[in-house]
């Protein structure tokens, strides 16, 4: 395990409130006060896991070439920030989903975030579509690779619709997504702002991920390039211009079937590339 209410950017949040697939993207914004607090649950033991590899059948030639360097020079490094999450250190975030009516729905809180065991999850989330959490420490990174596991906890049946996620702001208003879906698809995606467009820059196919096993997501974001790693392996690579470099990353796990999403992430690492020295 390595090392772990809220000073929310309104900026971030602006950002990632986007990310959602363009099929449940709002048409209007309902904006709800918090709900009031409430003791937070406590979670059934989680499965043994088993780490694994997930095979995909083609490797993504330009975020091997743009992010192998840098992997290379975090090679050995220290992480600048780390979190064990067997405490809460802060962790915050924002959720949200449609109403029904064709509406959205956001709330801002950290009542639905539960860290506990050495890991983080999102309780009490299965009428909403996505969540973010996030550490004010995270919100000023600019340019960083980020490693965390993450698993599928109890789900009823291996191709539920539910999605390991990433999210970041690269800048110029743009939020950016990483899912891995359990049956095994992936995706990426780049949405424009609150209610605007999010075309795909990437799609796929891998192995399915059982309940229970490990997978480890790797992110890395250098002015306006970024890169996902699924378990060592480049799946995926994107490159926005950008005049204004936006900041921050959360943790995003989606749900699309009215269930909760059981998802747990833990053994979080990241470092600053900013503070590494004879990058391109």
């Amino acid at each position: 395990m390595i090392k772990k209410r809220i000073a929310v950017l309104f900026v971030l949040a602006g950002f990632l409130m986007a990310c959602v697939l363009p099929a449940v993207v709002p048409v209007t914004t309902t904006v709800t006060p918090p709900p009031s607090a409430t003791p937070r649950p406590t979670r059934t033991p989680r499965p043994t896991r088993t780490p694994i590899v997930v095979p995909t059948a083609t490797v993504d030639a330009q975020a091997q070439a743009f992010g192998g360097p840098l992997l290379e020079a975090i090679a050995g490094v220290e992480p600048d920030l780390t979190d064990e999450l067997s405490q809460d250190l802060g962790w915050s975030g924002h959720y949200g989903g449609p109403t029904g009516d064709g509406g959205y729905t956001e709330h801002y809180s950290d009542d639905f975030i539960l860290v506990q065991d050495g890991f983080i999850q999102a309780v009490d989330d299965g009428e909403r579509v996505y969540t973010h959490m996030f550490r004010p420490a995270f919100n000023n990174l600019r340019n960083y690779v980020v490693m965390v596991e993450a698993s599928f906890l109890d789900s009823g049946g291996i191709f539920r619709d539910r999605g390991i996620g990433l999210c970041w702001s690269p800048g110029d208003e743009y939020g950016e997504v990483f899912l891995l879906h359990q049956s095994g698809f992936f995706q990426g995606y780049t949405c424009s702002g609150p209610g605007g467009d999010c075309p795909r820059f990437t799609e796929g196919t891998t192995a399915p991920v059982r309940t229970g096993e490990v997978v480890t997501l790797t992110m890395i974001h250098l002015r306006g390039e970024s890169a996902v790693y699924v378990n060592g392996i480049p799946f995926a690579y994107h490159r926005l211009v950008i005049a204004n470099p936006g900041s921050g990353f959360t943790l995003c796990p989606h749900t699309y079937d009215g269930r909760q999403t059981d998802i747990a992430y833990d053994n979080l690492q990241v470092w600053n590339l900013d503070t590494i020295p004879g990058l391109p």
